[in-house]
């Protein structure tokens, strides 16, 4: 079982993530521990691992922090709520509705990502076509 000073500190994060006043980097500082938290708690050096390479990800490498930000920037109340849900969880003993709460947050987050990087991926194309559109529509024009 997780500990009541683990479950205070999320409770903490979750609460320096809800607030409006809250500037990005401490949003952003809280977001990051949040799981590796819940990682840590486990005692499983596997996922503490995988979570840290995973922020690394999205630190790091600039189309995923792109990405990221674009849908982070929609959805904080849906994640707050997911956050929220992996707490409650955590805090009545559950760990298969926790397990279940943070998949369900990790998948979502991740069709999001998945989403924008497609309709990112659209508006290039689109853009492209109509450059070549135009470019062919000039050479017709001039002949």
């Amino acid at each position: 079982p997780i500990s009541p000073a683990t479950l205070a500190r999320l409770a903490d994060r979750l609460a320096i993530m809800g607030r409006d006043d809250t500037d990005d980097a401490a949003s952003t500082a809280a977001d990051q521990e949040f799981p590796l938290l819940i990682a840590s708690a486990s005692g499983n050096q596997a996922v503490i691992h995988v979570i840290k390479q995973l922020w690394r990800m999205r630190t790091e490498m600039p189309e995923v922090r792109t990405t990221y930000a674009s849908v982070c920037q929609h959805d904080g109340r849906t994640r707050q709520r997911e956050h929220a849900a992996i707490v409650d969880a955590l805090r009545i003993g559950d760990a298969g509705a926790a397990r279940i709460a943070m998949r369900q947050h990790f998948n979502r987050l991740l069709e999001a990502m998945l989403d924008a990087t497609e309709e990112r991926e659209i508006s290039e194309l689109r853009r492209k076509a109509a450059q070549s559109r135009e470019r062919f529509l000039m050479t017709a024009r001039l002949r």
